[in-house]
């Protein structure tokens, strides 16, 4: 079982997650709780037919002074850099994603879910998004399989809906999408403290399983998390209350049950965020 892999080798799409991110930079699940949701739990929705995402991190502004017939110095400009763009192409529909992205509701008429494409002012979700692929690890002695998971701190997205209306053509959506840099994780850790930089736009590593996120606000009496998917182990499960970034001991974790219990009830009224591993993504 390889842990702590630091050099992989990924390949294909298995999977794309999203679910919202309060103002604070929390993760509050796709239903997007608030904090008076006290006892309630909302994990992240799947995207389901993923095919493309090439997420890409944009190159900076090169610029060489000069001086003495000589290049004296490089520079490197990040704010203002390249486009921070990529589009997702997905084999199926999901209107209520589209909805949930672009601040719109789904229109029912009958028997029929109806989605608006090409609002001119959407009002975005502020989007945690979860890409996750195959991998395999690279290190001497920690081989084995995994995934690589890929995560975009804050993204907006928008649905472009589907062009492909071709002689035997295959349907499908596609979001266009923006990534924002964050200054904070999903589950309140700074960057700051994490990697001892100011921001960044996303984070990547390895595991045996696929991961996944869950925001959970507190009560003040359950110690039992629900989850939306099972987990895997104790140690393939972190939850941290969200405002101190303080990490919780977690006890135990049922599979059937989907949920990791922690030794102390979360406090009322507090975001606790669980990222762990599961096999039922």
């Amino acid at each position: 079982m390889p842990v702590n892999v630091a050099e992989w080798a990924a390949a294909g799409l298995s999977a794309i997650q999203i679910g919202e991110r309060s103002p604070e930079g929390y993760f509050v699940g796709y239903a997007g709780l608030t904090t008076d949701d006290s006892g309630t739990n909302s994990g992240m929705h799947r995207l389901k037919a993923a095919i493309t995402a090439p997420v890409g991190i944009p190159e900076p502004v090169r610029v060489n002074t000069r001086g003495d017939n000589d290049p004296k110095r490089h520079v490197f400009f990040f704010k203002g850099a390249g486009d921070n763009g990529f589009t997702l192409d997905m084999g199926s529909t999901d209107v209520a994603a589209e909805a949930f992205m672009q601040g719109s509701t789904v229109y029912t008429l009958g028997q029929w879910d109806m989605a608006v494409r090409g609002i001119s002012l959407p009002a975005f979700t502020d989007m945690v998004m979860l890409l996750t692929r195959q991998a395999q690890s690279d290190e001497d002695g920690n081989s084995g399989n995994g995934y690589e998971n890929l995560l975009i701190f804050s993204t907006n997205g928008l649905p472009l809906g589907d062009d492909q209306f071709d002689f035997q053509g295959e349907g499908g959506a596609r979001y266009t999408c923006s990534a924002n840099a964050a200054d904070i994780l999903p589950w309140g850790v700074s960057l700051t403290t994490a990697n001892s930089t100011s921001d960044g736009l996303t984070y990547s590593w390895f595991s045996e399983y696929p991961c996944t996120l869950e925001s959970f606000v507190g009560d003040g009496s359950t110690v039992a998390i629900p989850l939306t998917y099972p987990p895997v182990s104790i140690l393939k499960t972190q939850v941290f209350r969200a405002d101190t970034a303080a990490a919780s001991t977690v006890s135990s974790v049922s599979t059937g049950g989907m949920t990791a219990t922690v030794s102390v009830a979360p406090t009322d009224e507090k975001y606790y965020i669980v990222v762990y591993e599961t096999a039922g993504l």
